[in-house]
């Protein structure tokens, strides 16, 4: 306990500059550090505070080491740590007068230590910053180069995609049907992979391994009698529906209604849905002769028979093109200015995100209306069967506003699309459906987009009479 007289009793500290404005301490600072040190090892000693009973030689180390910690913090430039040590060499000074030769070995001795902590201690301070700085740096870098290697990735991968999707929606007919089932395979297989995942299953038994591997059976057969029957998936979808609905009735005793459902939806998002693709892709109806596409096409991409692209054709290529558009626009512009939330379902996907989005997504297909396909026109001989009369020539306007209108549509159906899947991914407690393409994941996260844009467009083209 210090002397009541010793001047610290009723001393108030100055206020550290670096204190908190609500008077909270800061982490110690490298000076405050040192001499928190010193003075412990100097009360080790006894030499500091010194009580009554110490002998003068401890009372004079006591002075000469407070004296010199006083010293140490005004060459630091601590005031406070100062006032502190002045005090103490001020209670410490008069017990004894202590000899030259002691005082000053202790003095040299501690200030020397003193010194020497405060050295250290603004070494590591002023060393560590450029060690946190570096480490910083490091991991931006990792973390940019991680970033960049998967932007390429996907990027890769992408143009890889649209260039086998170009190739194969030119040819049509069996290469097209080959792809179509190639999806909707992987698509049956990513979608049940989920149904029966930890978190979509909690609380309910999933459809068993019989009724996943008819899933996927009935799903193919769906897209085989589209193509052989030119279009007519209703029927194929009505009776595959009952098929499906019998064997869960077969394969478990007491089927819950959960069961019946998920299965059935499986049917009609992975089997009917996808099926509108190939009934779009077999339009008949031939474009306009004058479309720049039929000079663009090589001869094996001809249709049999040399004769004019078709509507089939034109409407596909348009769709893909519209959704890619929308993603890219999308993303693009959601990251650079994205700020407002778009929905809860996926809280990444902005306001901003989905503008951009329907921009690029019209003015792909504005462009590939005027410098492509030549599609949509106004569909004059449609109208005149209906009774309606409107020459082309006094409506120029009329076919890129239905260009940009059929844009605007596969945009929002790309959106919507994206977020059914995000729902079931969600509800399953997965990021991905699968990990089949390099960048993007699983297949039903790369094609979530297209799954309604195909019954969308085919509507589009039959309801418009835009044929």
């Amino acid at each position: 306990m210090l002397p009541a007289g010793n001047g610290l009793i009723g001393r108030r500290r100055p206020q550290r500059a670096d204190a908190d404005a609500d008077g909270a301490a800061p982490s110690p600072s490298p000076t405050r550090a040192a001499a928190a040190a010193a003075a412990a090892a100097a009360g080790a000693a006894g030499a500091w505070p010194a009580p009554a009973s110490t002998s003068a030689t401890s009372a004079e180390v006591a002075a000469a080491s407070a004296a010199a910690l006083e010293a140490a913090a005004r060459q630091a430039g601590d005031e406070s740590e100062a006032v502190f040590a002045e005090g103490a060499a001020a209670a410490a000074a008069p017990a004894a007068p202590a000899p030259a030769h002691a005082a000053a070995a202790s003095s040299a001795s501690f200030a020397s230590a003193s010194s020497a902590s405060l050295s250290s201690a603004d070494s590591a301070s002023s060393s560590a910053d450029p060690a946190s700085s570096s480490s910083s740096t490091s991991g931006d870098k990792a973390s940019s180069s991680s970033s960049s290697g998967g932007l390429a990735k996907r990027v890769a991968s992408g143009v890889l995609l649209g260039a086998g999707g170009a190739l194969v929606v030119a040819a049509g007919g069996v290469p097209f049907l080959c792809a179509a089932l190639f999806v909707t395979f992987h698509a049956t297989r990513e979608f049940y992979g989920l149904l029966t995942s930890r978190g979509l299953s909690k609380g309910m038994t999933p459809p068993g391994p019989v009724v996943s591997a008819s899933t996927t059976a009935l799903c193919l057969s769906i897209a085989l009698l589209t193509h052989a029957t030119s279009g007519r998936s209703a029927v194929a979808m009505a009776v595959a529906g009952f098929v499906l609905l019998s064997l869960n009735l077969l394969a478990s005793p007491k089927p819950k209604f959960a069961q019946l459902t998920s299965s059935l939806f499986g049917l009609f998002y992975c089997g009917y849905l996808p099926s509108f693709w190939i009934k779009l892709r077999a339009v008949p109806a031939p474009l306009p002769p004058d479309a720049p596409i039929a000079a663009l096409l090589p001869a094996w991409l001809q249709p049999p028979g040399g004769g004019a692209p078709t509507v089939g054709l034109a409407v596909t290529l348009t769709a893909v093109a519209c959704v890619i558009a929308a993603d890219t626009g999308a993303y693009f512009v959601g990251k650079s200015l994205g700020r407002t939330k778009l929905t809860d379902i996926s809280p990444k996907k902005t306001v901003e995100g989905a503008v951009g989005g329907l921009a690029s997504s019209v003015a792909a297909a504005l462009a590939l209306q005027a410098l492509l396909t030549g599609w949509p026109a106004v569909p004059v001989a449609a109208a005149a069967a209906a009774g309606l009369h409107f020459p082309q020539a006094a409506v120029p306007w009329a076919a890129p506003l239905l260009a940009a209108a059929f844009g605007a549509a596969v945009c929002v159906s790309s959106i919507l699309g994206d977020l059914i899947e995000s729902i079931i991914k969600r509800e399953a407690g997965q990021k991905d459906s699968g990990d089949l393409i390099p960048g993007h994941g699983g297949l039903l996260d790369r094609f979530d987009s297209y799954i309604f844009t195909g019954a969308l467009a085919y509507g589009f083209v039959v309801f418009g009479h835009l044929f």
